[in-house]
């Protein structure tokens, strides 16, 4: 019978299945059960680390399948390895209740590495891999629809402004702003995009990237998972690292990109407000419709970072000072949740 170490962090029908499907591709009898960091979705995850032998982990993943996209997940898995991207593969599964044992990519994500001698490797790493899901096209990649766009702004009025600070949004000072950010999202180049390239995403081990929660991928906007890496929600680089890396991403783009450096940078910065509202958004949504306070903590510098390049376009400019007021409001909101 195998045994688990940390018995507490599933239920009992899940303990069984596990130990069954463990002993079933031959693993080890002892193991234990770490619980891995939480995400934004309904999913779980663990690290089954094998007792005998140190070395040899894997990822069990609790996947409700009437709150996530399950098949969308084994689908993409397999297009994304076909085009040579380091995803989990899937060794056994229980599809009726979501569960299933991946192969472990490791412990040290993309943010491990930024305040290390391996920084500048692990990102030039991390924008190779990113040129290689651009390459992808499978007509079983939807496209990243303008409704959709719209769609997450709304995220941001609904949960962020309106139920979150409990604020009447202002459609009319928001029209122009939002119009310009879908716009951006919508006239650009059109390839395969990740959605949610960064640091906490993307795993790193000697010089090997390996990607994980690639279910949502659509085919968008040319410039979406660079911002979403260099513009990320959990890390702030220095724009003088910024510009140093979308002049790598530039010089091995395959697309061909008719305009300069800057214009480029213009459009990566518009996407990345679109994506930093949604995300705001999101945040307030995990909470207060999911009971979730692990990601509170992010809402202000976020918006923080917002407004910062709010500032530097003019269309946006509007809108710079009511995010710095919605920030001010937010961080008295975290502190009676404190």
């Amino acid at each position: 019978m195998l045994k688990s170490q940390q018995t507490n962090a599933l239920n009992q029908a899940e303990q069984v299945w596990l130990g069954k499907a463990l002993a079933g591709i031959g693993k080890p009898e002892e193991y234990q059960v770490v619980p891995l960091l939480a995400e934004a979705s309904h999913r779980k995850f663990f690290r089954i680390i094998c007792k005998n032998n140190i070395s040899a982990s894997y990822v069990l993943m609790l996947s409700p399948p009437h709150l996530e996209e399950n098949e969308r997940f084994e689908t993409f898995s397999k297009i994304f390895a076909a085009h040579q991207i380091n995803v989990p593969t899937i060794l056994d599964a229980n599809k009726k209740n979501g569960w299933y044992i991946l192969t472990d990519l490791g412990e040290t994500h993309l943010k491990d590495t930024y305040d290390t001698s391996t920084k500048e490797e692990a990102i030039g790493s991390a924008i190779n891999m990113l040129i290689q899901i651009q390459a992808i096209s499978d007509p079983k990649i939807p496209p990243y629809s303008i409704k959709r766009f719209e769609d997450e702004l709304g995220i941001f009025k609904e949960w962020f402004v309106e139920k979150w600070l409990g604020e009447t949004f202002p459609e009319k000072l928001f029209l122009t702003p939002f119009e310009l950010l879908v716009k951006n999202a919508s006239t650009q180049i059109q390839c395969c995009v990740h959605r949610d390239y960064h640091c906490r995403n993307i795993l790193f081990s000697h010089d090997r990237i390996g990607l994980v929660d690639f279910q949502d991928a659509l085919i968008g906007p040319i410039s979406y998972d660079l911002a979403s890496l260099l513009r990320d929600c959990y890390h702030r680089f220095s724009e003088q690292e910024i510009d140093h890396w979308i002049s790598l991403y530039l010089k091995l783009c395959k697309f061909k990109v008719k305009f300069g450096k800057d214009e480029f940078k213009m459009q990566l910065d518009l996407t990345a407000v679109q994506r930093q509202l949604k995300a705001v958004g999101i945040f307030s949504r995990l909470y207060l419709r999911d009971g979730k306070s692990s990601h509170l903590e992010y809402i202000n510098q976020v918006i923080a970072h917002a407004s910062e390049l709010c500032e530097r376009h003019p269309s946006l400019q509007p809108i710079t000072n009511l995010l710095l007021d919605w920030k001010l409001a937010s961080n008295e909101k975290l502190m009676t949740k404190t």
